[in-house]
């Protein structure tokens, strides 16, 4: 089923707009609802995705170990290599189910950690670009919430690792199914005149 369409020139400029807009649409809004529903059960959200990753580790292991097996032509080195990377996923995956909470916590502290430290560049990066105007404020401020967020979640662990992950699942959904619903609502008004 095509779902794109090219709608006349504008401007010298083509554009392409989805001809079923209206699918994209009810597409958007069921989004932006799922995402709502996964933000209340931020908690429960958490632990669904966690047990995803810890399901795609432990697939992506077997894939591994089945490779090391069957690839007869590499050497030595190299299948033993592979058969530890295949292991240290397959083990990774059984703690995830044996214990999802810490395996949560663990994830929690990986991503606050990564905000803190994203907030640091861009801190730095604001820094040394002071000179050039006041865009710099942004890059600033930008990397002062991220520091903020990641304390903030640093603080307030062990909690924070029962809603983050569930939190940051459910607004993906949500910032998707609004982007959907804005080029639905565009699609339509550029179709109909």
């Amino acid at each position: 089923m095509t779902t794109e369409n090219t709608a006349p020139e504008t401007s010298g400029q083509a554009h392409e707009y989805p001809l079923h807009w209206g699918w994209i649409l009810a597409q958007g809004i069921v989004t932006v609802l799922l995402g709502g529903i996964a933000l209340a059960l931020a908690g429960l959200t958490t632990l669904a995705s966690v047990y995803l990753f810890g399901g795609f580790m432990g697939a992506a292991g077997i894939l591994q170990l089945v490779q090391t097996f069957t690839e007869k032509d590499k050497g030595w080195s190299l299948r033993i290599s592979n058969l530890l990377i295949g292991l240290v996923y397959i083990i990774t995956s059984v703690l995830i189910f044996i214990d999802p909470l810490a395996a949560s916590l663990a994830l929690t502290i990986f991503i606050a950690s990564f905000f803190m430290v994203i907030g640091v560049i861009r801190l730095v990066q604001a820094w040394k670009n002071r000179s050039r105007g006041w865009s710099w404020l942004w890059h600033g401020l930008f990397g002062l919430i991220n520091l903020g967020f990641g304390a903030y979640v640093i603080a307030t662990l062990p909690v924070s690792a029962l809603w983050l992950i569930g939190m940051m699942v459910s607004i993906e959904l949500i910032m998707q199914g609004w982007t959907l619903i804005v080029i639905a609502l565009a699609a339509r008004k550029a179709l109909n005149g």
